[in-house]
């Protein structure tokens, strides 16, 4: 308890009164002014001991240039680098979009079977003609066969209608 009351003495850590007490028992006892030198004095070397491990002035200056540089060249790299993890990773993504993708065409493409086991693609055929009318609104129809669309861009160019646009939307269908 002596030891612990002198150690918060040198740490500044005791109130008036405590403080008081500590004084007054290393004045009147010569083994408590012992132990309080003796803790000074290892106190004091343990104060050497540390700012002898102290860098120099040198030292500190070499120091400060080597952690800048090493910021710096950390400052000029990339954020992050293109392991080889982040190759694979990207392989395989790619791979399984072809996968998906080539799954996909086959399921749109692919012929319906019918219950005689015949297959059965039939062909849709549509036109989109679209033209800006005289109030300046696009106008668009859509034509289920190339006859109905023939005859219906006849039919605008009669009215002298001009910039008319034709798309065809043909695609197989199952």
């Amino acid at each position: 308890m002596l030891r612990e009351s002198f150690e918060e003495y040198l740490d500044g850590e005791l109130g008036s009164a405590d403080r008081l007490k500590v004084e007054a028992a290393v004045a009147g006892d010569p083994r408590a002014a012992s132990l309080m030198a003796a803790l000074k004095g290892h106190r004091a070397l343990r104060a050497a001991a540390i700012e002898s491990n102290a860098p120099s002035a040198g030292e500190a200056r070499a120091l400060a240039s080597h952690v800048l540089a090493l910021c710096e060249e950390q400052t000029n790299r990339p954020l992050w680098r293109i392991t080889p993890t982040v190759k694979r990773l990207a392989a395989v993504a790619a791979a399984v979009i072809v996968v998906a993708g080539a799954f996909m065409a086959g399921r749109t493409t692919a012929p319906v079977q019918t219950l005689a086991g015949k297959s059965t693609v039939t062909e849709v055929t549509r036109y989109r003609v679209a033209y800006v009318d005289e109030s300046g609104t696009v106008q668009v129809k859509e034509c289920d066969n190339e006859a109905d669309m023939a005859g219906y861009v006849a039919s605008l160019e009669q009215h002298g209608v001009a910039g008319i646009q034709v798309a065809d939307l043909t695609s197989n269908h199952m």
